[in-house]
């Protein structure tokens, strides 16, 4: 028992170390390949969820693909809380990638006023230039973790 408690403290860095580095990677993942990649779908904010000592707020988010339905969440950094729980119920562009709907991105500058299919958001995405700047914009999300679990 001793030796594992000798390497416990260099066994915890690595393991926090690496899922940063995955953070990280996620994240990056997303900034690379959204353009070439990326599918539309429509998501409505569940929830807004406070972290930390009151300092930040997050969107809880579902969206559907594939018949399955997808949970998410995204940071809210210039919104208060209470105009941030205005968009309860609402729903937003969700860009995701083809290859793995967990790493998506919720847009709060791009409402949807009505359900529609992916692509009829993809033409109107692509004929309007202005909701394609502020795709550029990419917020922020939760960690990679509150995507899959």
């Amino acid at each position: 028992m001793a030796p594992f408690k000798k390497y416990t403290n260099y066994l915890s860095a690595a393991l926090i170390t690496g899922l940063l580095i995955y953070h990280y990677l996620f994240i990056n993942k997303y900034k690379t390949s959204y353009e070439a990649e990326g599918l539309y779908a429509t998501g409505k904010i569940h929830e807004v969820k406070p972290y930390g000592r009151g300092t930040g707020y997050d969107f809880i988010y579902t969206f559907q693909t594939g018949g399955k339905t997808y949970s998410s969440e995204t940071g809210i950094n210039p919104l208060h809380f209470y105009e941030a729980q205005a968009f309860t119920g609402k729903n937003f562009l969700v860009v995701y990638l083809k290859s793995n709907p967990h790493i998506n991105r919720l847009y709060i500058s791009v409402p949807i006023i009505k359900d529609t299919d992916p692509e009829e958001l993809k033409k109107q995405v692509d004929s309007d230039p202005s909701v394609r700047q502020k795709l550029k914009t990419i917020p922020s999300s939760g960690w990679f973790w509150n995507n899959y679990f």
